[in-house]
């Protein structure tokens, strides 16, 4: 999310007006919040990666999260982090989707650090291999999970190209 790329940068008319070197993460602002931007998105990646193409992609917007979480039965890890709303204090083994809404687990950061973003950055690479561990055995016991994921309640908040 922090790797600089180059960007192409649009009108709002989607006309192209220049690339611009800026953070992966930004590359998605730059589109219609659809398709638009999942394809700027890939192809910042695809410069990054010595023009490689990419083919698929699946998007996922806030409102994802706890859904997906959910359709795996959650995740359980060493919270990094104190959550006092939640009564979770940093070093709490808990299972999000249950203890945490997923949302708040990956996105909250205490901006009275200096060390915010990266603190809530190694909660999502956390969430994400607990996550991915979780996954193949979900799957695994119940295959339609994948179909779960495509069913009409989510399509707002997800979205694949093939």
């Amino acid at each position: 999310r922090d790797t600089m790329v180059e960007v192409d940068l649009y009108s709002e008319n989607d006309i192209f007006l220049r690339n611009e070197t800026m953070q992966l993460c930004l590359s998605y602002a730059y589109g219609n919040g659809t398709d638009t931007s999942a394809t700027n998105v890939t192809t910042s990646l695809s410069r990054i990666l010595y023009d490689v193409p990419i083919s698929k992609y699946f998007a996922l917007d806030l409102n994802g999260i706890d859904p997906i979480n959910d359709a795996v039965g959650g995740v359980v890890v060493e919270s990094l982090f104190d959550f006092d709303e939640f009564g979770i204090k940093k070093g709490d083994k808990i299972h999000i989707g249950e203890d945490i809404p997923a949302e708040n687990y990956v996105r909250t950061r205490d901006m009275d650090t200096i060390n915010a973003s990266l603190n809530r950055t190694a909660r999502q690479v956390q969430y994400i291999k607990a996550f991915a561990a979780q996954l193949a055995p979900a799957v695994m016991n119940d295959f339609s999970i994948v179909s779960q994921l495509r069913s009409e309640e989510h399509t707002s908040e997800f979205q694949s190209r093939q």
